[in-house]
């Protein structure tokens, strides 16, 4: 899959796609519709594939910081929602409703979060 950053594969012979997140994959069986759930089990010609993209991610890690886990998080029942855009988007994660105040004299709202301020109209 390109003009992404997260990598996605499609496995032809089960006619299942594999996302990876975290440090583990996701495995659905239509790549619009979603349905995304944790899998430990990849196809053999995918492992190799895994090693470097785990190795990738401990390289831009903090030194000593550990990656989030996708087997915690699916025990947890906090799996990521994922979502597909064909188009040109812009995702902004909050943590529960984001938190607009309204701007003086303006119609525009802000949104104060702690990765800095969007604003909305």
């Amino acid at each position: 899959m390109l003009n992404t950053r997260a990598t996605i594969f499609l496995d032809t012979k089960k006619s299942e796609y594999y996302l990876n997140v975290m440090n583990g994959w996701l495995k659905g069986p239509d790549l619009m519709a979603g349905a995304w759930s944790y899998t430990s089990k990849i196809p053999d010609d995918m492992k190799e594939i895994t090693k470097g993209i785990q190795e990738n991610q401990k390289a831009k890690a903090p030194e000593g910081a550990t990656p989030p886990s996708l087997k915690q998080a699916d025990k947890a029942g906090k799996i990521p929602t994922i979502y597909l855009s064909l188009g040109p988007a812009e995702l902004l994660v909050t943590e529960g409703l984001p938190k607009l105040e309204l701007i003086p004299d303006t119609e525009t709202g802000v949104r104060q979060e702690h990765d800095g301020q969007h604003f909305s109209g």
